[in-house]
């Protein structure tokens, strides 16, 4: 008989080890357990290269239903239907994957009974990151997990989370107590290669333990190692130390990736949370390619038919002893240790890419075999071309939608800018028109320049030629001239010719100098000349005065004759001294000659008459 988990081996003292709730006999007709809840993640997109191909899924979360669009096996394949509990789209946030897969199961454990969540996926699907992510914001369900177990609320990892604190079955609804965290917690990290070794990561050794031994747990519970965790930062530490030990084991993410890794918390010594990553579905060796039974392979295979037993009917007993690895998980999926009240979440991550549509397809179809028969029946004979035309047509009518409203927020952002370009286009035409008419008048100006240049060229050869035609010329009349000076200036007559010349140029230069001196003398007269004029210009009026003063006491004398005589002299040295045209010389002139006239005539208005004319009156 097997021993029950958590049994004393005879004669041997007190373990601490812990205590999870017995099983039942491996051999015993009823089957506990429910089959495990599928939910079906779609990992996001994370380039432009992506985005455009991933077109290989439609999901229809309301209605739980998933469209495989794309097969490369088969060209022009029709789309396939697959149904699911629940399913995470590509915009579902970390939050809701643990909302929806792993609370359940935390909460199964906290509750003492069996909780276990279990990833299956290719590589790159986003495994790793949902069940181990500890970035800010980012966490992933292991964490969130351990906050749950740890502090009560997995919403401590991100306050801004929607997920409510769950309610504890000691603490009534609406009640609010301090959290006490269960004790003992214990931890223990497995991993199972490839070739089906079992590896204890925290004791860093290999446990030689059967596939039929590990069923009930006993072995197992005695032979690995368990570490006493108080906190979710010293869980991560020892699972830490443990991934980098492992990277020295079994260096290389092939190796890595062809490996199952559990990771098992005994809660309080009564519950059980099992978090499972299965290996890489692609690390699946082709059967063309395996030399012998591949036991990856195999242990998938066993897994499934588990899974399928369950789902199909609870009479059924889950063959668990087939591997180790269901072996490991038989308290989870219907097998030794299971309980009724346990729950069990397997979480596929496909890639949504039409490259990878093969083990989309293999994810997909592996997730089925935990379908109840008549949904899975009914999702993959008739495929609802009414509910995918819907979705597809909604996807469409919200891109629309997004696409309207951006380029409406497009639109009144870049107005300015679509004016401004606007008015530029049209600047840009109406230069462009006067471009293509500057061109127009720039190609004419051309041909009028060629024709003119034509020209030009025609009247330069032609001066070309007259110019030709001169220098020939002037160089003909230079060859004569030097001839005809040659011929000339070494005879005698030019000699002579010569000599008459400096004699003539000599007797110039001796008449110019004789000229100059003349002029000199002549200049010297003149200018005698004029200061004689002008001292007698400067004695002549007084002189003038005085006779006409005599000529004067002549007349009152009644002598006129001789009055009019002396008058005549006086008017005779002004007209030589003033010139005769001078207005008041002939005035004068005119009074003298009526007073000359009158004289001997009339003596006494004759002396009264040339006291009116005093001739003072008329000095220069």
């Amino acid at each position: 008989m097997k021993k029950t988990i958590g049994a004393k081996r005879a004669g041997a003292a007190p373990s601490a080890r812990p205590k999870v709730p017995s099983a039942t006999s491996p051999t015993s007709p009823h089957v506990i357990g429910e089959r495990a809840r599928v939910i079906l993640r779609i990992r996001p997109v994370l380039t432009g290269t992506e985005a455009a191909d991933a077109m290989a899924l439609q999901c229809d979360r309301g209605n739980k239903l998933v469209w495989a669009l794309g097969n490369p096996e088969v060209e022009d394949a029709p789309p396939k239907q697959f149904a699911f509990d629940d399913v995470l789209e590509m915009h579902v946030g970390q939050a809701d994957v643990f909302e929806s897969v792993g609370q359940p199961a935390v909460q199964a454990a906290l509750n003492g009974s069996v909780g276990c969540v279990i990833a299956y996926g290719a590589s790159g699907t986003g495994k790793d990151y949902s069940f181990r992510c500890e970035r800010p914001g980012q966490e992933g369900v292991l964490y969130r997990a351990l906050c749950l177990i740890f502090s009560g609320s997995a919403a401590l990892v991100n306050p801004a989370s929607s997920t409510p604190r769950p309610s504890m079955p000691w603490q009534p609804d609406g009640e609010i107590e301090k959290y006490e965290a269960p004790s003992p917690v214990q931890l223990s990290y497995l991993l199972l290669q490839r070739n089906q070794v079992l590896y204890d990561l925290l004791a860093m050794r290999e446990l030689d333990i059967t596939a039929t031994e590990l069923i009930g747990q006993g072995a197992l519970q005695s032979s690995c190692q368990w570490e006493t965790v108080g906190s979710t930062s010293e869980v991560l530490r020892f699972l830490s130390k443990a991934d980098s030990a492992r990277q020295q084991v079994h260096p290389g993410s092939q190796a890595q990736n062809g490996c199952h890794t559990i990771i098992l918390l005994n809660i309080a010594d009564q519950g059980l949370l099992i978090v499972a990553s299965l290996a890489s579905s692609d690390a699946v060796e082709s059967q063309e390619e395996q030399d012998s039974e591949d036991l990856l392979a195999a242990s998938f295979d066993a897994l499934g038919r588990c899974l399928d037993a369950l789902s199909r009917s609870k009479r059924q007993s889950p063959p668990v002893a087939s591997s180790k690895l269901t072996a490991l998980l038989a308290p989870a999926i219907g097998g030794p240790g299971a309980m009724s009240n346990g729950h069990t979440s397997l979480l596929l991550c496909v890639h949504p890419a039409l490259s990878q549509a093969g083990s989309t397809h293999s994810t997909l179809q592996f997730g089925q075999l935990s379908v109840p028969t008549v949904t899975r029946v009914q999702a993959q004979s008739t495929v609802d071309y009414v509910a995918l035309a819907a979705q597809l047509m909604a996807q469409r009518d919200a891109k629309q939608e997004a696409l309207h409203e951006l380029e409406v927020k497009v639109l009144k952002v870049l107005r300015p800018q679509l004016e401004e370009v606007m008015a530029q286009e049209q600047q840009i035409k109406q230069l462009s028109i006067a471009l293509a008419q500057t061109q127009w008048e720039t190609r004419t100006f051309i041909t009028k320049e060629a024709q003119i240049q034509d020209k030009l060229e025609e009247l330069r050869q032609e001066h070309s030629q007259r110019m030709y035609t001169l220098r020939a010329e002037r160089t003909a009349i230079m060859n004569q001239l030097q001839e005809q000076m040659g011929s000339v200036k070494g005879s005698r007559e030019f000699a002579e010719m010569r000599e008459q010349h400096e004699q003539d140029v000599e007797a110039i230069g001796l008449r110019l100098r004789a000229l100059q001196s003349y002029v000199e003398s002549a200049e010297a007269d003149l200018a005698a000349q004029e200061e004689n004029a002008t001292r007698a210009r400067a004695v002549l009026p007084a002189a003038a005065r005085e006779l006409a003063a005599l000529a004067l006491s002549f007349s009152e004398k009644g002598e006129s004759e001789e009055a009019a005589a002396l008058f005549a002299h006086s008017l005779a040295i002004l007209e030589a001294a003033f010139g005769s045209k001078q207005p008041e010389l002939a005035a004068f002139k005119m009074e003298v000659q009526r007073v000359v006239d009158s004289a001997n005539n009339e003596a006494n208005p004759q002396k009264h008459s040339l006291s009116e004319h005093d001739p003072s009156r008329y000095d220069a």
